[in-house]
């Protein structure tokens, strides 16, 4: 149980800094999505709760699409928060053979090679967090970008009436 915990721990943690990464991205992309929830769970008739549910699905294909060339980098985050925490699970197990076969039977060659295994394994699970960090940081620093660079682009191609005739303030 305690190494399901620690797995599971390690996961949830990984995936709440990749979640609020998304939300942030996610918020970006369509800023009224905070008053579309508000009138999800608030609904007054049938039909609003429709017509949000219906918004909320293009809205999420739209936001699929937006990240679909950054697929390879999303899935290579997933495998290192699995691959991490597969990691994380096997110190307990490490340390607990350590203690029991190792310094309680004074077999101090097993004892050098458990510990080296256990700095092995955390090396690696630094690694992988370092691998994991670079393709995260790299998604939510470029999506923002990317959205703005297309935005601006799309303003660009608004003729110069347009800005006359609207009303900005």
């Amino acid at each position: 149980m305690l190494h399901y915990n620690l797995f599971s721990q390690n996961f949830h943690k990984k995936f709440i800094v990749f979640a609020q990464d998304i939300h942030r991205i996610f918020k970006f992309f369509h800023p009224f999505i905070q008053e579309s929830v508000v009138i999800y769970k608030h609904g007054r008739n049938e039909g609003d709760f429709m017509r949000v549910r219906q918004e909320d699905k293009r809205t999420l294909q739209r936001l699929i699409k937006l990240f679909k060339p950054y697929k390879k980098n999303i899935i290579i985050i997933f495998i290192c928060m699995l691959s991490s925490a597969v990691v994380n699970t096997l110190v307990p197990i490490i340390s607990k053979r350590i203690v029991d076969d190792g310094l309680i039977q004074n077999n101090f060659n097993l004892l050098i090679k458990l510990v080296a295994l256990s700095l092995l394994l955390v090396l690696i699970d630094q690694g992988i967090g370092f691998i994991e960090t670079r393709y995260r940081v790299l998604i939510s620093s470029i999506m923002p970008y990317e959205l703005s660079k297309r935005a601006f682009k799309q303003t660009m191609k608004l003729k110069l009436g347009y800005f006359n005739n609207t009303n900005s303030a």
